[in-house]
């Protein structure tokens, strides 16, 4: 039987993933989240690929450096034995011990380069499909003196995945009928030379996002999203949002 102070986490989690409007920061605060509910060393979290079916691209982590991150992307995914699990047809949850047996994966080279140099020894691996579409995959990884990852902590995992699952669906949607319909990224800042953040407002713009919620969204105050506003009026050589539209749509 669930306890209440793990119903009341579930909740906020799944409250999480469809109210943090950030993506980035509803996959950290999901991590963050999960630390109190399932605990871990480390945690990452990591999206699809959107060049190469099968890979993984943008990840966000807690107990590692963005360095570290990028270094499993860099050298660590080429030997990871775990990849196989991304091609499966359906969204699933896998503890490392279930794929290979202690003995066996402790002398991969994966286990060497990644496990051993953080000082963990158990993973459970999360892998986020939805329709048949390969979406990104959460890893918790913790120390021996842990224990391995129980049952109870994967029915958890097991109850967030489809949750995640239609969210990460919904934004990959969204920013396909983006892509056919809005200038890309590289378009806009070769032509006006537009900032990131410019780029995250223009976007918002389009899609119809109140000032408000831009400002809740991206963390910013009423002034600073005024700013930036005027800063992109004045690149694009427009003076309004109803001329923004015009001019990008």
């Amino acid at each position: 039987m669930l306890e209440k102070n793990s119903i009341l986490l579930l909740n906020e989690i799944i409250y999480r993933i469809y109210t943090v409007r950030d993506f980035d920061e509803m996959r950290r605060s999901v991590l963050e989240f999960l630390q109190y509910l399932i605990p871990s060393t480390i945690s990452t979290f990591y999206l699809a690929s959107s060049e190469s079916p099968y890979h993984l691209e943008r990840p966000v982590g807690l107990g590692v450096s963005d360095e570290r991150l990028q270094l499993y992307l860099d050298q660590y995914f080429e030997v990871d034995y775990t990849r196989w699990t991304f091609a499966a047809p359906k969204s699933n949850v896998y503890r490392e011990t279930d794929l290979l047996r202690d003995e066996t994966r402790t002398k991969t080279p994966y286990y060497r380069m990644l496990f051993e140099q953080e000082k963990v020894h158990y993973s459970v691996i999360v892998v986020l499909i939805y329709d048949g579409v390969f979406l990104g995959t959460i890893d918790l990884f913790r120390p021996r003196e842990y224990g391995d990852f129980t049952d109870d902590e994967i029915f958890f995992l097991d109850m967030l995945k489809e949750h995640l699952n239609f969210r990460l669906y919904q934004i990959m949607e969204n920013n396909t009928l983006r892509e056919k319909t809005y200038p890309s990224k590289e378009d806009l800042v070769e032509a006006y030379h537009l900032t990131p953040r410019e780029l995250e407002i223009v976007y918002l713009l389009l899609d119809g996002i109140s000032k408000a919620q831009i400002c809740e969204q991206l963390c910013i105050s009423p002034n600073t999203l005024k700013k930036h506003t005027l800063n992109l009026y004045k690149k694009l050589g427009i003076k309004s949002w109803r001329e923004l539209f015009s001019l990008l749509k």
